[in-house]
């Protein structure tokens, strides 16, 4: 299979998944719906991706793929998310991590075996955290001796390899196992989210392996798993947005639709605050995405962007599920209908939230230093071009001296007085807030500088910060700006026209 592609792939993407909004497309609600409840990803789904040659996105060019920045893969996995999480997660998620740990390894020989398994449209299954001891592989005249039980490995039965993590005599590593390997599995868990994923266990008892099987004999396997987990945390906060992007989507249909005291519920006052706080949410989230993706490259010695991004995404978007699930109502636990999708949404979110849960040895920034502090210029513009990704120096344990922190942008005092007193107040905060504040302006304040710059006023991202002023306790900001209907119907906008609701605004199916 070739990984030659046009270059705007996300619209080639969208184009081959199809419009989500209608009934007839391979990724249409109903279809989505449908394969959940059989416990299946949807088959159109993945026929699309086979189709569209996802796997070649999990690969860099000197393997055959298409993989050199993961803002691009993190896009990639949001317009697939955006449909179907369990389809994102299934068919993608297991895959990238196992092809980013043959990389990390050195091992060209597996390296290029996993490559040809993927582009020949193979799926690799992965494990995901779960107590208990798990595998163990000890050395046994030559080759290694695998006993043990790992609980939690997505859909092994229908993959063509299976990456394990492994204990070793000497710290832990992964294996990289042919799906031929003699392993028992049991029949798939029962699930309540991410259901077509087919969670199943796979046991071995006294199993002989080739040592080459190793990718980390070292024992090393846990800095490059933390490595890995970088990327792999920051593609999946993207995908939870595009999660959002499409519960936001039903939640404002719902509230346009819906008569109550004789008016739109959306003519609310207060069902118009919970919309925008979502879109302002979901915008806020985004921007801090963007940069943590894009910062992998540029500051690679700063793990606790990630982590802090990551934490921060994930709650944006449960607290804001979370208040659109209370505008639904009883809808929001329907499984059937037309606002069945927001309950599946909603499952699978909680179920990747608790599989794919932050590592506890994660490295946060310092209390009481700038959550900015290392973040460089070029993170904020519109297309800025970055270095290639280098994944051992994710997995070198080492932290880059911190560079300047990101301060207002000149020009912006004099433009906006009022948003550069907003925005500095929040900026040198020593936590997520003085981050995610930060992104927000920048990328703002780089997006103005553009001709087509989709918002060329401060409407937006004063009520970003004034939103992220609200989330962090700051006294005095209670008082709700007047900007709910400008927003709204910004939003609406979006909604006629099947426009995203993340910074891009892209149209769902090119």
């Amino acid at each position: 299979m070739s990984a030659l592609m046009p270059a705007d792939r996300p619209a080639l993407l969208d184009a081959l998944l199809g419009d989500p909004r209608t009934a007839d497309g391979p990724l249409g609600p109903d279809a989505v719906v449908a394969a959940d409840e059989r416990g299946e990803l949807p088959a159109t789904g993945v026929r699309a991706l086979a189709e569209y040659g996802f796997n070649a996105d999990l690969l860099p060019p000197a393997l055959g793929g298409r993989f050199t920045r993961v803002d691009e893969l993190a896009g990639t996995f949001r317009a697939v998310a955006r449909r179907d999480l369990a389809l994102a997660t299934g068919y993608g998620l297991g895959s990238l991590t196992a092809a980013l740990h043959a990389q990390l390894c050195g091992d060209r020989d597996r390296a290029a075996e996993l490559a040809e398994l993927l582009l020949g449209g193979g799926r690799v299954a992965t494990a995901f955290t779960a107590p208990g001891p798990g595998l163990r592989a000890t050395p046994d005249g030559g080759r290694l001796q695998l006993s043990g039980t790992e609980h939690l490995v997505g859909d092994p039965a229908g993959a063509a390899a299976l990456l394990l993590p492994v204990t070793l005599d000497r710290g832990s590593g992964h294996l990289l196992l042919p799906a031929t390997t003699r392993l028992v599995l049991s029949p798939p868990h029962s699930s309540t989210g991410l259901r077509g994923c087919r969670f199943a266990a796979v046991t071995a008892d006294g199993l002989r392996i080739g040592p080459d099987r190793l990718l980390d004999p070292d024992g090393d396997g846990p800095a490059r798993a933390a490595a890995v987990g970088r990327v792999t945390g920051t593609v999946v906060a993207s995908a939870l947005i595009g999660v959002l992007d499409t519960q936001l989507r039903t939640a404002l249909s719902f509230a346009d639709e819906r008569i109550l005291y004789g008016r739109p519920v959306t003519g609310l006052p207060s069902a118009r605050a919970l919309l925008v706080d979502a879109f302002l949410d979901l915008l806020i989230a985004d921007c801090c995405s963007t940069v943590a993706a894009r910062a992998l490259h540029l500051r690679p010695g700063h793990p606790g962007l990630q982590h802090t991004v990551r934490r921060l995404v994930t709650g944006l978007v449960r607290d804001a599920v979370h208040q659109l699930s209370l505008l639904l109502g009883a809808r929001s636990y329907l499984r059937e209908g037309p606002h069945a999708l927001f309950q599946k949404h909603l499952r699978d979110r909680t179920a990747l939230a608790a599989l794919h849960a932050e590592p506890l040895t994660a490295a946060f920034p310092a209390p009481g230093s700038p959550a900015t502090d290392g973040l460089d210029p070029a993170l904020f513009g519109a297309d800025p071009r970055l270095p290639d990704l280098d994944l051992a120096r994710l997995a070198d344990p080492r932290v880059d001296p911190a560079g300047p922190a990101t301060a207002i942008p000149a020009g912006l005092t004099a433009a906006h007085p009022e948003l550069a007193e907003l925005a500095k107040s929040l900026i040198e905060r020593p936590d997520a807030t003085g981050l995610a504040a930060a992104a927000c302006l920048q990328l703002w304040w780089h997006a103005t500088a553009e001709p087509a710059a989709a918002h060329d006023g401060p409407v937006w991202i004063h009520a970003a910060l004034h939103r992220l002023a609200v989330r962090a306790g700051r006294r005095g900001a209670g008082t709700r700006p007047d900007h709910d209907a400008a927003l709204l119907e910004e939003m609406r906008t979006r909604l006629a026209e099947g426009r995203t609701f993340d910074l891009a605004a892209r149209p769902p199916a090119g």
